[in-house]
C-alpha cells in the first residue's frame, strides 16, 4: 500500500514502533489534506450517510524526534504536485463564482485571509472566514498542523474544543451563538483535518492547566475523533536520502496522491458488501469491549466505543491512496490496525506517569544529590506544586513500589534530594564483594564467587576481604565504590553462637568463627563470629550515607556487635572456623537508610512500641516478623529463655507482645503452641539436670564403697 511506501520513507527501515506509527499518523494527515481538499467522502455502511474523509491526531513527542522535519519532507517532496493542481483548479473554480458571492470572498481576501493546503495555526474566526471562502471555492479543505499544541491549548481552547469538534464528522458548522466575526455561516459541508504535535513536557509537566486543558478536551470529544501517538524514543537518527531508489519511490508517491486530487474529486467512496458486513460486525464488538473496561477509564471507554467509526474514515483515506472508489475489506482492516495501535498510544497518555513519578525518575537518572534550587529550574512543573509535602509523600510511595531509595533530608536550611536504584539479589550470580592478601593493597572484585562458594573466603588462609570493591584495587573509604549487597556483622562477644542463630533464623546467612573463637581475648573466653547476610536489593549507597544506615541497624540489633561502620572497612579471614548457612528470606536493609520513608515508617514504630515498654529482643521481633505471628512469638520465647528469663517471666513478655499483634493470638491458642515449646524446653532442661545428678550420685557411691 502507498502509506506504508511513505512511512518507510520517512522513518526509515529501521526505525523504532513507536517512531514508525507515528509516521503513519503523519502519512494519513498528509493523504487526509488531499481528500479534504478534493472533497473526497466516504458513504457510512450502516445509514449511508455522507462523512468526511478525514483525520485527527495527537502525537506527543520531544524534541529531536524529527517533527517539523518529517512534516517538510510530505510537503514539499509527497504533497506538493496535488497542491499545485489543486491551487489551478481552485483558480478555475473562483473564476466561475457568483459575483455576488465574490464580493465577500475579495473582501476577506483584502484582511488576510488566504486559502492554503495547510495551515500551521488557527483561530475561531479564521477557520469561520476560511470557511466561508471555501464554500464559495467549492474544493479546498481546513487542514491545520500545529507544532507544540501545549504553548496554544488554553489560548485556542475554544477553537478545538467548539469549531474542530464539531465540524469533524461531516464538515457542518453549527451556528454558534457566541461568534461576532460577522462571516456568513456556510452552506456546504467543508472537510477538516487536524494534526497537533506537543512535548510531553509542555503538556503535562509545565503548567497544571494547560494538562487540564486537554484532558478537558479529550473528554469534551476529541478523544473519540483522534488518533493517537506518543514517540518514547528520544531522537529520531534517520535522514531523508534524495537520490537513487529513494527518490523514485517519492516520486511515484508524489504522483499517486496527486491522482487522488485528480481522478477521486468530489467522489463518495463506498464500502463494498463483505467490507460493510465486517464494519457492522466491528462496531457491536467495539460496543461489546467497552463494557469491560473499568466505568473510572472514561477516556479508554470513549475510544473503544468509537474505533469502527474512526477505522472507517481512514480505510476511505487508504481506498483513496489505493486509488479505488471502493473500500474494500484489506482497506478497512489496515485501518482497524492503526487505530488499534492508536489504542495503545492512548493508554500511555491515560496511564502516563504523575508528577510525583517523573521527579524520582530524574533524580534517578541524574544519580546526584539535588537541591531545591536545581528541582525548581529543570523540572518546570515543580514551582507549580502548591501542597509539597503530600507530593513528596507520593514521591516516597512511588519509589518504595519501584525499588528506588529514595532519601530526603535538610542541611542547613537547604533540602537535598537523591534517588538509586537498587538491583534484586541473586545468590546464583557473581556476589558484590572484594578480596586481598594484603590489607590495603591489591583488592580485587570479585567476578566467580556466589553466595555458596562465600564460606571458601572466610575460610582461607592470609585473606583479607569487603563487602565493597575499591577504585584502582586500593582500599580506602575514599575509594569505595557504592555498590553492594551484603551486610556483614562482626560479633566479638555478648551473644553466644545459638542465640545468634535463633535471631537470624528466618533469613539466609552464613556465620564463620573468626580467629579469636573460644580465645582468651582481654581476659574473656566467648563465641567470636560473623554474621553475613545477603540483601533482598543490592544498593547503592554514598560513603556518609552507608556509615548511618548501619549505625542505624547497629542500634536497632538487640545483641551487641562491633560498631566500626566505614564503607571501605575490611575483615580477615580464618583458615580454622566454622561455619553454618542458613536458608530463608534475604535480608531487606531499606528501613534503615537514612532520610527515606522506610526509615521513617520503622522508627515511628519503635517509638510506639518503646513507648509500651517493649524494648530490646521483643521490639525487634514485633518489627520484623516476617515469618508469621507463631512463629515470630516462639523465636522470642526461646530467645528469652537463653537470655535467662525464667519460664513465668517468659510467658508474661510473650503475652505481652502478642497483645501488639494486628490480630493477637487466643489465650488458648497460646497455651497449645508457644508456651507449649517453652514447656517443652522446660522438661528437657529438667532432664537434663536429673542425668547430671544421676552421675553425681553414682561417682560418690562409687567412691564410698
Amino acid at each position: 500500500m502507498i502509506i506504508d511506501d511513505m512511512v518507510k520513507v520517512l522513518a526509515g527501515d529501521e526505525a523504532p514502533e513507536d517512531i514508525k506509527h507515528y509516521m503513519t499518523l503523519l502519512s494519513l494527515f498528509g493523504l487526509s489534506t488531499v481528500t479534504n481538499n478534493a472533497r473526497v467522502s466516504i458513504e457510512v455502511p450502516t445509514d449511508k450517510a455522507v462523512i468526511s474523509a478525514n483525520v485527527y491526531n495527537l502525537c506527543v513527542a520531544s524534541s529531536g524526534t524529527g517533527k517539523s522535519r518529517s512534516l517538510s519532507y510530505l510537503e514539499d517532496l509527497m504533497l506538493k504536485e496535488a497542491d499545485d493542481y489543486l491551487k489551478v483548479k481552485g483558480k478555475e473554480y473562483l473564476d466561475k463564482a457568483d459575483p455576488f458571492d465574490m464580493e465577500s470572498v475579495n473582501k476577506l481576501v483584502s484582511e488576510g485571509v488566504r486559502v492554503a493546503p495547510m495551515f500551521k495555526s488557527a483561530t475561531d474566526a479564521g477557520i469561520g472566514a476560511l470557511r466561508s471562502i471555501m464554500d464559495v471555492v467549492g474544493i479546498y479543505g481546513v487542514n491545520i498542523a500545529i507544532d507544540e499544541i501545549g504553548s496554544v491549548l488554553t489560548k485556542e481552547y475554544d477553537m478545538l474544543s467548539d469549531t474542530l469538534l464539531n465540524v469533524f464528522d461531516k464538515g457542518n458548522s453549527k451556528p454558534n451563538l457566541r461568534r461576532s466575526t460577522g462571516v456568513k455561516a456556510t452552506v456546504n459541508p467543508i472537510p477538516h483535518s487536524l494534526m497537533m504535535f506537543g512535548s510531553a513536557t509542555m503538556l503535562f509537566n509545565c503548567k497544571p492547566e494547560v494538562e487540564s486543558s486537554l484532558f478537558s478536551l479529550l473528554e469534551a470529544g476529541m478523544c473519540r475523533r483522534c488518533c493517537f501517538a506518543v514517540v518514547e524514543t528520544k531522537t529520531n537518527k534517520y535522514t531523508l536520502d534524495y537520490s537513487g531508489e529513494t527518490k523514485t519511490k517519492i516520486d511515484y508517491i508524489s504522483n499517486r496522491i496527486k491522482n487522488i486530487a485528480v481522478d477521486l474529486e468530489q467522489k463518495v467512496l463506498v464500502p463494498s458488501e463483505e467490507c460493510a458486513k465486517f464494519y457492522s460486525n466491528y462496531e457491536m464488538e467495539c460496543r461489546d469491549a467497552s463494557t469491560y473496561i473499568s466505568e473510572f477509564n472514561t477516556l479508554n471507554i470513549i475510544y473503544v466505543q468509537n474505533k469502527h467509526w474512526l477505522a472507517l474514515k481512514l480505510s476511505g483515506i487508504i481506498a483513496a491512496s489505493e486509488m479505488s472508489e471502493t473500500i474494500e475489506l484489506e482497506h478497512f482492516k489496515k485501518a482497524v490496525e492503526i487505530v488499534d495501535e492508536s489504542y495503545n498510544h492512548l493508554n500511555s497518555i491515560v496511564n502516563r506517569k504523575e508528577k510525583y513519578e517523573v521527579l524520582v525518575d530524574y533524580l534517578l537518572d541524574k544519580g546526584t544529590t539535588e537541591s531545591e534550587y536545581t528541582l525548581t529550574k529543570e523540572l518546570p512543573f515543580y514551582k507549580e506544586i502548591k501542597n509539597k509535602r503530600q507530593f513528596l509523600e507520593l514521591a516516597k510511595g512511588y519509589a518504595y513500589d519501584s525499588n528506588i531509595t529514595l532519601q530526603i533530608h535538610d542541611k542547613r536550611n537547604i533540602t537535598f534530594y537523591s534517588a538509586r536504584g537498587k538491583t534484586k539479589t541473586d545468590l546464583d550470580k557473581p556476589l558484590m564483594f572484594s578480596y586481598s592478601t594484603d590489607m590495603s593493597e591489591g583488592y580485587y572484585t570479585n567476578t566467580e564467587g556466589t553466595w555458596k562458594d562465600f564460606y571458601k573466603v572466610l575460610s582461607a588462609d592470609g585473606l583479607c576481604y569487603s563487602a565493597h570493591s575499591f577504585k584502582g584495587n586500593k582500599r580506602s573509604n575514599e575509594a569505595a565504590l557504592t555498590g553492594f549487597q551484603l551486610i556483614i556483622l562482626d560479633i566479638d562477644g555478648g551473644v553466644d553462637l545459638e542465640t545468634a542463630k535463633i535471631l537470624f533464623d528466618e533469613y539466609t546467612y552464613l556465620i564463620a568463627t573468626t580467629r579469636n573463637h573460644q580465645i582468651e581475648k582481654k581476659g574473656i573466653i566467648a563465641d567470636r563470629f560473623r554474621i553475613v547476610l545477603p540483601m533482598e536489593y543490592a544498593l547503592d549507597l554514598e560513603a556518609d550515607t552507608y556509615t548511618q544506615m548501619m549505625k542505624n541497624m547497629f542500634d536497632d540489633l538487640p545483641i551487641e556487635v562491633d560498631r566500626l561502620a566505614d564503607i571501605g572497612r575490611m575483615y580477615f579471614s580464618s583458615k580454622d572456623c566454622e561455619h553454618w548457612y542458613n536458608e530463608g528470606r534475604l535480608f531487606n536493609a531499606d528501613k534503615y537508610i537514612p532520610y527515606t520513608q522506610e526509615e521513617e515508617t520503622y522508627k515511628k514504630e519503635s517509638t510506639r512500641l518503646s513507648k509500651k515498654n517493649i524494648n530490646g529482643i521483643s521490639q525487634w521481633v514485633i518489627r520484623n516478623q516476617g515469618i508469621g505471628r507463631n512463629q515470630s512469638l516462639i523465636k522470642l520465647a526461646l530467645l528469652l529463655v537463653d537470655k535467662g528469663f525464667s519460664h513465668s517471666e517468659a510467658k508474661e513478655e510473650i503475652s505481652r507482645v502478642n497483645e501488639q499483634f494486628d490480630t493477637p493470638l487466643s489465650k488458648s491458642e497460646l497455651e497449645r503452641t508457644i508456651f507449649k515449646t517453652i514447656s517443652k524446653k522446660e522438661e528437657r532442661e529438667i532432664e537434663e539436670d536429673d542425668e547430671d545428678d544421676y552421675y553425681e550420685e553414682d561417682e560418690f557411691y562409687k567412691v564410698d564403697k
